[in-house]
């Protein structure tokens, strides 16, 4: 995949070890893990105790519920404890519901897997496809496109706790009906200083046109487990002091 090197994908160190680590009586660092979660996928819930033999087992669980999905994952060491951890994209494909909810498998003492975090559910009836597009450093990558004219890469990262939205690029791109006018914004947000570059075209009319400019703001702290699969996830809300930042991604003043 390729190297994310600048804003908004950025490289931070791994997760202080006093916010996530805790001394065993052998003197070795443990990753705490909750071992009480309630398993929240679509229509089924059961609070249990969530330890898996492998992603595959994680799925199978799933399907007990009588799930029609496929699913994708990526070995990653996304707790910095110096072993692959996994990320399971799963694709709920019945005709019910049809949509996207991402697992953290975090590897346990034992080389099974917890189950360390969990997104909300994204709908993808309206087309939307996600993918892992990889990972690297710690840092999970996940790609949306959608034929409604958008696509981008979220880069989530485990800052004390949670597994934390540091980094996102989203396009998003309109053509008027009947004209040969085209417009288009690229915007690349590093969440962890607050940084926002956007990158503005418009195709066509009078002639094609292209303008950047960067915003300062203070960015709220937004976690996988509220992850929605949006393209304004995290971005909502956010005044400029001259227009709210979802908007000025759309390209509107």
């Amino acid at each position: 995949m390729n190297d994310f090197a600048g804003p908004p994908f950025v490289r931070v160190a791994a997760p202080s070890s006093s916010a996530i680590r805790t001394k065993k009586r052998d003197g070795k660092m443990n990753y705490v893990a909750p071992c009480m979660v309630l398993l929240a996928l679509l229509g089924f819930q059961r609070a249990e105790a969530a330890s898996f033999k492998d992603p595959t087992s994680f799925v199978a669980t799933l399907k007990q519920g009588g799930q029609e999905l496929t699913y994708e994952s990526t070995p990653g060491d996304f707790q910095g404890s110096g072993k692959d951890d996994v990320a399971v994209l799963v694709h709920f494909t019945g005709a019910a519901q049809r949509g996207y909810q991402l697992a953290i498998l975090g590897r346990n003492q034992v080389n099974a897997f917890d189950l360390l975090e969990i997104s909300k559910f994204g709908d993808s009836s309206n087309g939307i496809d996600a993918k892992i597009a990889g990972s690297k450093g710690g840092s999970l990558f996940i790609s949306i496109e959608s034929p409604a004219g958008y696509w981008g890469t979220y880069q989530f990262k485990f800052l004390g706790h949670a597994m934390t939205l540091i980094g996102s690029e989203i396009h998003l791109s309109s053509c008027q009906s009947g004209q040969e006018l085209c417009k288009s914004v690229d915007t690349s947000t590093n969440f962890l200083t607050g940084e926002v570059v956007f990158h503005r075209k418009m195709i066509g009319g009078a002639g094609d046109k292209s303008s950047w400019s960067k915003e300062k703001l203070n960015l709220t702290h937004c976690v996988l487990s509220n992850f929605d699969f949006s393209p304004y996830y995290c971005v909502q809300d956010v005044d400029t002091g001259h227009g709210m930042l979802d908007a000025l991604m759309r390209g509107e003043k």
